[in-house]
């Protein structure tokens, strides 16, 4: 019977310990470096729980400049400012003569010089999922953006569904 108390103890305390260490591992793969060591200090999620419409949006502050390290390597990062009005639409809102668009993925994101942005648009009618050209232009916003401020060591990461 004690055999039994201990494995069961072993097991709830294992449980707990999974379920309170969060893994951004996801992160990670989509942006092609390692954010597990930043600290996070936003986590806004409001997907359902089948990854339904939503949003997710956080912030991390790395200790260093390794992850700039590693994304200035990769090709899907691409150096600040953004220039595609699409991408601007997204990250800080776009005014025309006709329309106003946006900001879809962040509220108040800071207007940041020395950096790297990234996008990704997973709508099944994207033909280039790294072009933000005509994300615009649909009804549906699958995407994934982020933007790396490299004077503060922050990112900022957004997803949305909508």
């Amino acid at each position: 019977m004690k055999k039994i108390l201990r494995s069961l103890l072993v097991v709830i305390v294992m449980a707990g310990l999974f379920t309170a260490c969060q893994s951004y591992d996801d992160i990670s793969l989509m942006l092609g470096a390692d954010v597990g060591e930043a600290e996070v200090i936003v986590n806004q999620d409001t997907y359902g729980h089948f990854r339904e419409n939503g949003k997710r949006y956080m912030e991390f502050v790395f200790a260093d400049d390794t992850f700039e390290n590693t994304i200035k390597e990769d090709n899907t990062w691409h150096p600040l400012p953004v220039v595609e009005e699409g991408l601007t639409a997204l990250l800080y809102g776009l005014e025309t003569e006709s329309e106003t668009y946006g900001p879809y993925l962040f509220q108040d994101l800071p207007q940041i010089e020395n950096g790297y942005y990234f996008f990704y648009d997973h709508h099944p009618e994207s033909r280039n999922p790294f072009d933000s050209s005509h994300v615009l232009e649909r009804g549906e916003l699958h995407i994934t953006a982020a933007v790396y401020d490299a004077d503060v060591h922050t990112l900022y990461y957004g997803e949305m569904d909508a």
